[in-house]
């Protein structure tokens, strides 16, 4: 099976559209946004173990039904990609991703550029069973600094995720919420100082905080190729009446922000790159 699009790039993502309106409404600020980038646009499409199995799940607003997301996959065309992110608590994986990807030939008709597995420490076995059978998906696979409750330092990180390597495509850096201690950018120091190419930030990134990585980043001129998944931030809160739990809403004004401040720090920090090349 040959793909109608690749996603050999760093890319920016923008996770959690529902709708046909805000699957277009994300595409045109891609096209607004993307003219002179490397980066590649991403639409990020969240599926859970509980709406995969046809339950509701915490936050419905931002997860589509499974019967809903060829005709939405459909809807990215253009420059944009699309990559289904799969989250879960159990060990065994491999059956719930052939699922999702099989669904109306998900998968065959080349609707579907990657998988984000938003899995704590995935088995490698369950990941070498999903590049066994779909041999052309790029696999992303997320990082942190915690484990079964543990706090690991920057160099077990890079450790565990080096064993990862090259089964999966990317690798995501998951910034963490709130106060909790950030090693976010040491790490992707200590990565990057390996020759791990393949980096992204996720996780607690917004407008601010994705310009700043940029920025911080920049002064190695190559550290512009990294890849940014933005979810939370660009979503607000809506109060339903008789539900004591506020559910989130994709926010259009947001996402423009977002690819806005990011953007212009990427394409900063691209020119600065380009003009470390040599003559």
């Amino acid at each position: 099976m040959s793909m109608s699009k690749s996603l050999d790039r760093p890319f920016v993502a923008v996770n959690g559209g529902k709708t046909v309106e805000q699957i277009k409404g994300i595409a045109f600020s891609f096209a607004s946004e993307f003219r002179s980038l490397i980066h590649t646009p991403v639409l990020g499409f969240l599926v859970s173990f509980s709406t995969l199995n046809g339950s509701n799940t915490f936050n419905d607003s931002r997860y589509p039904k499974l019967k809903d997301l060829p005709t939405l996959l459909r809807n990215v065309n253009g420059d944009a990609h699309a990559v289904i992110s799969y989250k879960t608590d159990f060990a065994h994986f491999y059956r719930d991703v052939e699922s999702i990807l099989s669904y109306e030939d998900i998968y065959k008709n080349g609707l579907c550029n990657g998988i984000d597995l938003n899995i704590a420490w995935p088995s490698l076995d369950e990941i070498l069973r999903v590049r066994e059978r779909f041999s052309d998906l790029k696999i992303i696979m997320r990082v942190s600094t915690e484990a079964n409750g543990r706090q690991l330092d920057v160099k077990e990180v890079a450790d565990r995720a080096e064993a990862y390597l090259p089964v999966v495509n990317y690798i995501l850096i998951d910034k963490p919420e709130g106060h909790k201690p950030d090693h976010s950018i040491e790490l992707y120091g200590e990565m990057d100082g390996r020759g791990v190419r393949c980096i992204g930030f996720c996780g607690a990134i917004g407008s601010d905080s994705a310009a700043h990585l940029v920025r911080s980043l920049r002064g190695n001129p190559k550290n512009h190729g990294f890849s940014i998944v933005v979810q939370d931030a660009v979503r607000s809160r809506e109060n339903t009446p008789g539900n004591s739990i506020s559910e989130s809403t994709l926010d259009m004004g947001k996402v423009n922000s977002f690819l806005r401040s990011t953007t212009s720090a990427l394409y900063e920090s691209q020119v600065l790159w380009l003009i470390h090349q040599p003559a």
